[in-house]
Formats: structure tokens, sequence, C-alpha cells
């Protein structure tokens, strides 16, 4: 999940949700984390709620809540896959 704010139209919405926070290393495990989602040029003002992010080594797990709205989605990375 992307750690920074999102402008323009990412992730097929209007409202891309970022986590504000770093991501765990691996000796911290867990963390709890808060969720901002863009709305119109406001990164900061709708951040509705925290979710929690493990460390797995290689990966990161999300334990994402539902979103509050149809225009909001959680964004999965701010960079292009590369193939």
């Amino acid at each position: 999940m992307s750690t920074t704010c999102l402008y323009g139209n990412k992730c097929g919405t209007n409202y891309p949700g970022w986590l504000k926070a770093n991501h765990p290393t691996v000796a911290e495990g867990e963390i709890e984390g808060q969720v901002c989602f863009k709305k119109y040029d406001d990164c900061d003002r709708f951040c509705p709620f925290k979710i929690k992010v493990k460390n797995c080594t290689s990966y990161y797990i999300y334990k994402l809540r539902r979103t509050e709205g149809c225009p909001e989605r959680y964004c999965g990375t701010d960079r292009p896959l590369h193939h």
C-alpha cells in the first residue's frame, strides 16, 4: 500500500486510500496505521480509521476495513509494475 498521498485519479477512483505511516520492520511485526483518502486537493482531511499491517519478511499483510463510500479505494502501489 502506498505510504504517500496519491494525486490524480489513481487506482481507478477519485478518492485513493494511502497508509499514513511507515510499513513495519520485521522486528516490529504488526503495527496499527491510519488510512487517509485523498479527497479533492486535501490529503489529510479524511482519515476515517486505522488498519493493521504486518511484516512477513518478504511481503506485508493488511487487515483492512470496509471503506465508507463507493468512490473510495485502497491503493496497492504508487509505482508502475514492471514485467
